[in-house]
């Protein structure tokens, strides 16, 4: 995979020798869990391989963690972290910060985290619907991005600096929280295997911006269309027992 930004978040082993004793074999179990994914996927992974590769016994492991998927949470959780620390807590859209910029600083950000943590990421999706601990750091990620996402477009629409798509913002932010994640994770229904995701990335932006703001084509000014059931209505096609196709609105 391309890497999109080096790691500004290093975990040092002189770092980790300073630590006390019980936080050092933590520290050992959780680098092991995440040198092996980037090897094994989480299926394959075992607490005896990341026991073995942290240097202790299995039950040295579950003096610290009950399984495998505990670990993994722990390693979301730091990856949480590190997505607020780029995104600067997805914090609202400043008076000098103009909305590509502001995009920008969200998409670069997420981009980047994810890509260092590639493996970490796609383990918990993949588990998240098999392992609770893992489902619940997930969901809690998700729908903590996806209210502050949503906070940003409502406050921006009631002022008046924002005019997006659709009267639905809950949905709105869902949507484009829950498309930035999957191209991001490198779902293979949104992105080709090689250099997708770099590829991808100006169009999230433009998704973004066209969906908040309404910009991104190449005057840069106001799109008028507007996405709204309460407007435009949604066809439905039916054929009649004459063969002949009535056209019906529904709301």
């Amino acid at each position: 995979m391309t890497r999109l930004m080096a790691s500004s978040n290093p975990q040092p082993t002189e770092m980790a020798e300073q630590l006390p004793r019980g936080e050092r074999r933590r520290h050992a179990i959780l680098s092991a869990t995440r040198e092996l994914l980037e090897e094994v996927s989480i299926e394959d992974l075992s607490v005896s391989l990341i026991a073995k590769r942290a240097g202790m016994t299995r039950s040295g492991f579950y003096f610290y963690f009950e399984t495998k998927y505990e670990a993994l949470a722990t390693l979301m959780e730091q990856c949480r972290a590190e997505l607020d620390e780029l995104t600067e807590h997805f914090s609202a859209r400043a008076s000098h910060e103009a909305p590509a910029e502001f995009v920008r600083r969200i998409i670069t950000g997420t981009a980047a985290v994810f890509e260092r943590n590639h493996s970490i990421i796609a383990a918990s999706h993949a588990s998240r619907n098999t392992d609770e601990t893992v489902r619940v750091v997930m969901d809690d990620l998700t729908d903590s991005v996806i209210a502050q996402v949503q906070r940003q477009i409502a406050d921006e629409a009631t002022a008046g600096t924002a005019h997006p798509i659709a009267g639905d913002t809950p949905a709105l932010a869902r949507i484009l929280s829950a498309t930035t994640q999957l191209v991001l994770v490198g779902d293979s229904a949104f992105v080709e295997k090689s250099d997708g995701i770099r590829r991808a990335l100006p169009i999230l932006e433009a998704l973004w911006l066209h969906a908040i703001w309404r910009r991104g084509d190449a005057s840069g000014q106001w799109s008028t269309a507007r996405i709204d059931r309460e407007s435009i209505g949604v066809e439905r096609h039916s054929l009649t027992q004459r063969g002949r196709v009535d056209t019906e609105l529904f709301g």
